[in-house]
């Protein structure tokens, strides 16, 4: 089967699954996150999602997305100092894993 595709809209998701970084093929940090898209938002309501399907999040850390992706994090809760406290290995790591948000798959 393959992955099913969610319609553009606003979800909340559950963050389950693990998060970390990863190095692409030019040589830039990768940060990953999975998640699990629960409701979609209609209007004002939220609806159940037909059928909840584990997702992954990546962004792609260079210069030019640096802030973008501060965005990203503040939107999700983080209040970290440094992006390095997002690999779980970190003294001082801040998981996001446990957590309901607002996300776009």
């Amino acid at each position: 089967m393959g992955k099913p595709f969610y319609a553009q809209g606003i979800y909340s998701a559950e963050i389950e699954g693990g998060q970390g970084w990863t190095e692409t093929k030019n040589g830039n940090a990768e940060f990953w996150m999975k998640f699990w898209p629960n409701f979609i938002q209609r209007g004002g309501d939220w609806d159940p999602v037909p059928a909840e399907y584990e997702r992954t999040w990546r962004k792609v850390l260079t210069p030019k997305t640096e802030e973008y992706f501060a965005q990203d994090l503040r939107t999700l809760g983080f209040a970290g100092e440094n992006f390095s406290q997002l690999d779980p290995r970190s003294p001082r790591a801040i998981m996001l894993t446990g957590r309901a948000h607002g996300l776009r798959p």
